[in-house]
């Protein structure tokens, strides 16, 4: 396809069916994007065209030019619908319609305008007030507008009113190419250093690192399922990139800063809960809000599904514990009161498999079993002589281990409830315990940065231990296996 000339724009219809030019000879010509045939050339600017955009239901083509003009054109009859539309004061750069086709935005490196895109167009006010110096713009799909600026600033705007909604600085200068994703949650924006950037639409603060390209980068775009992002340069390469892994999947609104999450054995639902004292149960495969769950009076700062996800156990800073139902979203057990503090994020544990008994570590140091279906005290002991900050279940249900915040780590013979070996020491407070999926190591997590791992085949009985042609040891029941520091520091 010969445009006669340097090509400064093109343009592809949402149908497939056509394929747009234009540049430096100022007229603008229609190809069949089957057979490559020139259906239709247009001429209706008086100098070079630098920017072409189909609405989306490809009936319409829209062209700005260096001239400071918009036009309108119709890809049914051949014929020009709307303009030259002026009021610019450069060349315009960028021009779009907008997703539903009734509006068309289109900026000159000084202002950004919104038109009507009807056969009576005419030019409506600027975006704001203030000179913007746009010189980049892109439609979100629910109709707001974004602007990438001469002073390397992005701007969001109210389409209808003109009000700025949000504004950030991307860079320290010129920002010329910018598109917005899909599903409405990033925006990419391209610039003359050889970088390209996301940005997340709803906090504007950049999602993963700087991508480095080989030249100024001039336009950018993202396929329609999202999955891959283009970028364009001077030195003419293209790159394509994968987005899989690189942008979160999804986002699941709680409406507060979250604190506790948890997710069912089954994979079914996902459960979180925080600031606003509510717990929300969302459908892990749709991403729909199934449940709010009202109890707590404070911040939950603990959830935990049972082994089968029909139970969730959740821990609050209003000093209770509740059991619920996943089923009904109603309390099955509870408010369990009884703690000085808040309960904590890892201060409460299922049995594994069978969910029969609930573990809870009290922030005065006690140990408290109960019957998760009738709220019954089965059993209660003092630990530690404070805070408990974390507690296990072993995987074969036959001992408990508690970590506090007085260096201690202890274990505990589920049966009988009492210590099994002797307390494994360490030099600073205690943060979390966890237990191997095999039974066989447990890892500690301590305020100094450090992790240490314990192998507990050297620490307790085979009888608790549970495991076949295992030589029991005693020799190293005091000493760590392995000890890691997390720090920098040496």
């Amino acid at each position: 396809m010969n445009q006669g000339g340097w090509v400064f724009a093109v343009a592809i219809s949402s149908d497939g069916q056509w394929i747009a030019t234009a540049g430096e000879d100022a007229k603008i010509i229609i190809w069949d994007a089957r057979t490559q045939e020139k259906v239709v050339e247009w001429e209706g600017h008086s100098s070079s065209v630098w920017t072409l955009g189909f609405s989306v239901d490809s009936a319409r083509l829209v062209s700005g030019s260096r001239d400071g003009s918009v036009v309108v054109w119709s890809t049914t009859t051949g014929k020009r619908l709307v303009g030259p539309l002026t009021g610019h004061t450069g060349w315009v750069f960028c021009a779009s319609f907008s997703p539903q086709g009734d509006e068309i935005a289109s900026c000159d490196s000084r202002d950004a305008y919104v038109m009507y895109a009807s056969g009576t167009a005419t030019a409506r006010t600027g975006l704001s007030r203030t000179v913007i110096k746009a010189i980049s713009l892109a439609w979100t799909p629910n109709g707001l507008l974004i602007t990438g600026c001469y002073d390397g600033s992005i701007k969001q705007f109210d389409s209808s009113t003109g009000s700025l909604l949000a504004e950030w600085t991307a860079h320290i200068n010129i920002i010329r190419s910018i598109t917005v994703s899909p599903n409405r949650k990033f925006i990419v924006s391209g610039f003359p250093d050889h970088t390209v950037r996301l940005w997340d639409t709803t906090t504007q603060q950049q999602i993963g690192p700087v991508l480095q390209h080989d030249d100024a980068v001039h336009s950018v775009a993202i396929s329609p399922d999202g999955s891959h992002l283009l970028s364009g340069g001077l030195g003419g390469k293209a790159r394509i990139w994968s987005l899989k892994g690189f942008i979160p999947q999804s986002t699941m609104n709680e409406g507060g800063r979250v604190a506790a999450l948890a997710v069912s054995s089954d994979g079914q639902w996902i459960a979180a809960g925080g600031e606003k004292t509510t717990i929300t149960i969302w459908n892990a495969a749709t991403e729909a809000k199934v449940a709010t769950l009202k109890g707590h009076k404070d911040w939950v700062r603990s959830l935990a599904f049972s082994s089968d996800s029909t139970r969730l156990l959740s821990g609050s800073c209003d000093k209770t514990v509740i059991v619920w139902s996943t089923k009904t979203g109603k309390p099955l057990l509870g408010p369990l009161s009884g703690h000085v503090y808040s309960v904590g994020s890892t201060s409460l544990a299922w049995t594994p498999n069978d969910g029969q008994r609930l573990i809870v570590g009290c922030t005065n140091g006690f140990i408290k079993v109960f019957d998760p279906r009738t709220g019954a005290l089965l059993a209660q002991w003092e630990g530690h002589c404070q805070l408990v900050h974390s507690i296990v279940v072993s995987p074969n249900i036959k001992f408990i281990v508690s970590g506090s915040w007085r260096d201690k780590v202890r274990l505990w013979d589920m049966r009988t409830y009492k210590e099994i070996v002797t307390t494994l020491q360490h030099r600073n407070d205690v943060n979390s315990v966890a237990i191997s999926p095999d039974g066989s190591d447990l890892a500690v997590g301590v305020t100094d940065n450090e992790a240490r791992f314990w192998n507990l085949k050297g620490i307790i009985s085979s009888t608790l231990f549970n495991l076949r042609n295992t030589p029991t040891k005693f020799n190293d029941a005091v000493r760590p296996r392995v000890s890691n520091r997390l720090s920098n520091h040496h």
